[in-house]
């Protein structure tokens, strides 16, 4: 499919841009965007990948068929439009830690992943510390084309935005990192994604710091669906001693 293939290629070329930005990156906020860019990059790439194989399998297995008993053949659901938005999740500080904490607490970025199919969302990168009581998401995201036994997956990834843990590239380290993309453009979609298979739950180098983890994940299904806000069960990873974790 050619739609599918250019929507890789796109994918591809903007990641590349995302690690010369992250090469030249001075700001916190700046390298803290561009690692969460650079996971959605890579998410897509994965997602757009397996749903060209599944095309390539379904064409391979259709070749040399012709089935003209168009009454035999089982009816199709229609595609519904499924949309997400308002998330909020309760934060469960310790009341030592959201009442007495008086000097700057530590930060963390936190942002959510949606996967179904071939389509990955997003939503906007928040900065919180002890003293919020919710994470808050407003963004709206719709999946145009789910089917009634659609699967959602919804992962929320957090960073701690540590100041020592953030750290600027060197110059030799950034022009080294410049060097290796331009070799690596030529390489074939599944080297690509063994090199960036990790990345997709957490992103760490010697260069950038910028770490993302995997903090909670769900799935959402038809039986999750309701027309006004529903309450949902999280699964978590970590725990306290995890540099990314929150309550």
């Amino acid at each position: 499919d050619c739609s599918i293939q250019e929507k890789i290629d796109l994918e591809i070329r903007m990641r590349e841009g995302i690690w010369k930005l992250l090469s030249l990156s001075t700001q916190k906020d700046q390298i803290l965007h561009a690692v969460k860019n650079l996971m959605v990059c890579n998410a897509r790439i994965m997602a757009y990948t397996s749903e060209l194989q599944k095309l390539e399998e379904q064409i391979a297995n259709q070749t040399g068929r012709c089935d003209m008993n168009f009454e035999s053949k089982e009816r199709t659901a229609c595609k519904g439009k499924i949309a997400i938005s308002d998330i909020r999740i309760p934060l469960m500080w310790k009341d030592s830690d959201h009442f007495s904490n008086k000097e700057r607490s530590q930060q963390y970025a936190i942002f959510c992943l949606f996967k179904m199919g071939a389509e990955v969302f997003d939503t906007d990168m928040v900065i919180v510390d002890k003293t919020i009581t919710d994470l808050c998401f407003e963004n709206v995201t719709i999946f145009n084309k789910a089917g009634p036994d659609f699967q959602i997956k919804v992962e929320v990834y957090s960073c701690c935005t540590e100041e020592s843990s953030i750290t600027n590239t060197p110059k030799k380290l950034a022009k080294k990192l410049k060097t290796s993309i331009s070799k690596a453009t030529g390489k074939k979609i599944n080297l690509v994604l063994q090199e960036d298979h990790e990345t997709c739950s957490s992103y760490s180098s010697p260069i950038f710091a910028a770490k993302y983890n995997l903090l909670a994940h769900t799935t959402l299904t038809l039986e999750s669906a309701e027309d006004s806000f529903k309450t949902h069960n999280l699964s978590i990873n970590g725990n306290e001693e995890s540099s990314f974790w929150l309550p």
